[in-house]
């Protein structure tokens, strides 16, 4: 591939730039879904995408046309897709693209909606590592009111307002042993049971817990290798073929051409269900990290 100006570099470029802000080469900006999404833009492709094994679960709770509402907490460990889906289902409510895009980073945001019951408000804590109070600083009264109205919206059987909260697993636990006597904590022992059991909700609250780190390494590795292979911008080994990255010789070739191999497929399945049965988890960013490197390689 050429050196040439990102303004001047042809789609195959363009498209191998991009995807390498995946991998370690660019490992910090690789790390948030935010950035991934200005350098799809910057590059004017779109990023890697395939359905959220957790999307249709998100879908059918929050479905207010048809009544249906409830409280929802997204944890997990970093790269999982906390902020894909909380972006998403904003864009669904809202109509508002700019989290979808990166544009907004902020950490909090509500919208009102119609059910037929009347409007009824839906609260997003988009990320709760930055909406609670650094390390051994106070919570702020209005940060208080907002949880207690929560905790509230959880227990109370005619809520008005409803919660959805993402968060890293560590961080929701650390966060809700820190508040404060006059806090209303009737959340933390439920939230410690959902954990600890693996439970996704429980009798008396309205609560979906969608624990992240739960999902299947090898769901993710097939729907990550389908989205990545069956990008149109591949086209470039055909129209740039002239070009010696995607001429039919090329590395890179070669390790397309090996990933739509059923034995290599096979293999990575395998290397799925042996992180599932050990209890290993893998993030759908590290798995993209995976597969990006497998085709582009890595030296380092």
């Amino acid at each position: 591939m050429s050196g040439s100006p990102q303004g001047h570099a042809t789609p195959g470029e363009r498209w191998i730039s991009f995807l390498r802000s995946y991998g370690p080469i660019n490992k910090i900006d690789g790390m948030y879904a935010e950035t991934v999404a200005r350098q799809a833009q910057a590059h004017g492709v779109a990023p890697l995408a395939f359905e959220h094994p957790e999307a249709e679960a998100l879908a059918k709770a929050i479905a207010p046309a048809e009544g249906r509402l409830t409280n929802i907490i997204l944890t997990g460990t970093a790269g999982d897709g906390k902020t894909s889906l909380c972006s998403e289902l904003w864009h669904r409510l809202t109509g508002d693209e700019s989290r979808k895009a990166g544009r907004d980073r902020s950490n909090y945001g509500k919208v009102a909606l119609e059910t037929p019951d009347g409007e009824r408000t839906l609260h997003f804590i988009f990320e709760f590592s930055g909406f609670t109070p650094e390390q051994r600083r106070p919570w702020m009264p209005e940060q208080i009111d907002l949880l207690n109205r929560f905790a509230r919206s959880v227990f109370d059987p005619e809520p008005r307002e409803y919660f959805v909260l993402a968060a890293n697993d560590g961080k929701l636990v650390q966060a809700f042993d820190s508040l404060p006597d006059s806090a209303d904590t009737r959340v933390k022992p439920l939230i410690e049971t959902l954990l600890t059991r693996d439970h996704r909700s429980q009798a008396g609250a309205a609560l979906l817990f969608l624990n992240l780190s739960r999902m299947s390494t090898r769901e993710l590795l097939e729907r990550a290798l389908d989205c990545l292979l069956g990008r149109a911008e591949w086209a470039c080994f055909d129209d740039e073929a002239s070009d010696p990255a995607f001429s039919p010789a090329s590395p890179l070739t070669r390790n397309f051409q090996l990933l739509h191999e059923p034995r290599i497929r096979e293999r990575l399945q395998g290397l799925g269900e042996l992180c599932d049965s050990n209890g290993f988890h893998v993030s759908i960013r590290e798995v993209l990290l995976l597969l990006v490197n497998g085709l582009l390689g890595y030296k380092g």
